[in-house]
């Protein structure tokens, strides 16, 4: 366990189907939320 902390866990799958549904690419998602190439394969990749 994690020092008696529990860690709550995310799932993106419904985003990355949203991107699909909408016909974006993963750079136009970056610029539309304004983040990171790290941060966007950090939660692409789990």
């Amino acid at each position: 366990m994690n020092g008696g902390k529990r860690m709550r866990t995310f799932s993106y799958k419904k985003l990355f189907k949203k991107l699909i549904d909408l016909d974006m690419t993963n750079n136009e998602l970056m610029e539309k939320a304004n983040i990171s190439k790290s941060t966007f394969y950090k939660i692409k990749n789990g």
